[in-house]
């Protein structure tokens, strides 16, 4: 407690979030519009196959794949 009312002097205040907050966090919103739009409605036998069609819809937003 001490430390925050220390914070608040100094001008910092926080701000506590739900759990779950997705429409703050821009990766669920560009990864809502791939999965609604732009990736293929079907099955995918190899993890291979849905890395590409999600890469592929990433593209298809301007992304660039990185190589992590």
């Amino acid at each position: 407690r001490s430390r925050m009312e220390a914070w608040a002097r100094c001008g910092l205040a926080l701000y506590y979030l739900p759990p779950y907050s997705p429409h703050r966090n821009l990766m669920e919103t560009v990864w809502r519009r791939v999965k609604g739009s732009l990736l293929p409605r079907r099955s995918y036998e190899r993890v291979e196959a849905l890395r590409e069609a999600v890469i592929a819809g990433l593209q298809q937003l301007g992304g660039k794949e990185l190589k992590i």
